[in-house]
């Protein structure tokens, strides 16, 4: 459940630069308590898992708007397009 609610607040604010200490916080837990368990639960570690789902999102912004890859990055949480072409 903890997990849970991290991972909400975090598809909630994709544009939000995350730490794990935010995401720490959202579930009620330390940052070392947090760790562990999201990598088990999540299969990812939290800074992977944070960079697939803004690729994810950015996949499906490409595919189905004509907008600019600076303006993909922004709304994924990249501060630019050079950045978001090398993540």
């Amino acid at each position: 459940e903890r997990i849970a609610a991290a991972l909400q607040r975090r598809h909630a604010d994709p544009v939000r630069s995350w730490k794990i200490s935010d995401l720490a916080m959202e579930a009620a837990l330390s940052r070392s308590a947090f760790f562990d368990p999201f990598t088990r639960t999540v299969g990812l570690r939290p800074m992977e898992y944070l960079q697939a789902w803004r690729m994810a999102l950015a996949k499906n912004l490409l595919r189905s708007d004509a907008i600019a890859l600076d303006e993909v990055a922004r709304r994924v949480g990249y501060g630019s397009a050079s950045t978001f072409s090398t993540a």
